[in-house]
């Protein structure tokens, strides 16, 4: 199974699934997975997918095992010495048009 973590909850929030867990009797871990699994399939029914559609797509998966990562080899430190400039301008803001386009505007 996968992990997710979700940061910046509010608290609000987390109070509500810490209450709605204990009057369940489940853990807020196990309440946010039943939430969470309701809501998308609620969103599946809405927009039509059926299960004839999610067999489709769990026999286009990969299950394969993953193949363990080759460790990467060691670094050596001083490498580039002399091979890369860094211009001295580096740090500075960049123009408002390079900007703007670095946030979609």
């Amino acid at each position: 199974m996968t992990s997710i973590t979700v940061r910046n909850v509010p608290d609000e929030v987390h109070r509500a699934l810490r209450v709605r867990a204990a009057r369940h009797g489940l853990s807020a871990e196990a309440e946010i997975r039943v939430r969470l699994g309701d809501a998308l399939a609620a969103l599946g029914r809405q927009a039509g997918v059926t299960d004839e559609d999610i067999a489709a797509l769990d026999q286009t998966w990969d299950t394969s095992p993953a193949n363990p990562m080759t460790p990467a080899a060691r670094r050596q430190f001083g490498t580039l010495v002399g091979k890369i400039v860094v211009p001295d301008d580096f740090d500075d803001q960049l123009p408002d048009d390079m900007l703007d386009a670095f946030e979609g505007r």
